[in-house]
């Protein structure tokens, strides 16, 4: 009988640890998704491959689903577009010279489709609040549905959450991540185009460090604006 008990035991534990070690993970992205899903891509394959049960939440125009293999599950929530988003979004991105308003610009267009989100599909929503999820991973830019997921769930759950850098991070995402940052010594995402071979950025420089000063200032202030107006629309 000794045998048979140990072997039994020894199979509990194994399970144990299995369940363990396989965690519930949510991926979420900025709406209609096409570079940044590309850069986390990797991270949730390989999250995936080591076994755990990963969901990416793609909010998209598009009514296809996007496949990323039998490992990772994809909740796909298609949220037809308003006609110029496309239009708009590629004017704030591609415009000659972008500011650092251009960010909030593009925050509010993101607000405009979760406030349709809750309004048109909340019931196809509603499951990811009701998931309990063991950690959320988040794209650090313009997902404002995802910034009310992760919010949601800590609050309730205290999922912890990571915020996963798909770009050159702004100042303020540094500022909110708890990154360090030297205002002078780097240059603002939105400094001026070059116009020559010369036109490099010298921290060395009184003028440069005033600039990059302004867009700083610029970015904080679009977004502090911006961040408080989405916690008075959606309550968060």
């Amino acid at each position: 009988m000794m045998p048979t008990v140990a072997v039994a035991y020894v199979q509990i534990v194994l399970l144990v640890t299995v369940h363990v070690q396989c965690a519930n993970i949510l991926i979420t992205l900025m709406h209609d998704s096409i570079s940044h899903i590309g850069s986390m891509k990797p991270y949730f394959l390989r999250l995936g491959d080591a076994g755990h049960n990963v969901t990416v939440l793609d909010t998209t125009p598009l009514v296809k689903p996007k496949y990323f293999g039998d490992k990772v599950n994809v909740y796909h929530l298609h949220v037809p577009e308003k006609q110029n988003y496309r239009e708009i979004m590629g004017t704030a991105l591609w415009k000659p010279n972008p500011s650092p308003l251009s960010v909030p610009e593009l925050c509010v267009m993101q607000n405009e489709v979760f406030e349709k989100i809750l309004d048109e599909h909340y019931d196809r929503f509603k499951p990811m609040l009701e998931q309990k999820w063991d950690v959320i991973v988040s794209d650090e830019l313009f997902g404002v549905h995802q910034f009310a997921l992760d919010m949601y769930h800590f609050k309730k759950h205290r999922t912890p959450y990571i915020v996963f850098g798909t770009s050159n991070n702004l100042f303020t995402s540094q500022m909110y991540s708890s990154l360090g940052h030297s205002g002078p010594s780097q240059m603002h995402t939105f400094i001026q185009t070059p116009r020559n071979d010369e036109d490099l950025y010298k921290p060395e420089s009184f003028w440069h460090r005033l600039e990059n000063f302004k867009q700083h200032v610029l970015e904080y202030f679009g977004l502090e604006s911006y961040r408080m107006s989405s916690e008075q629309v959606f309550t968060l």
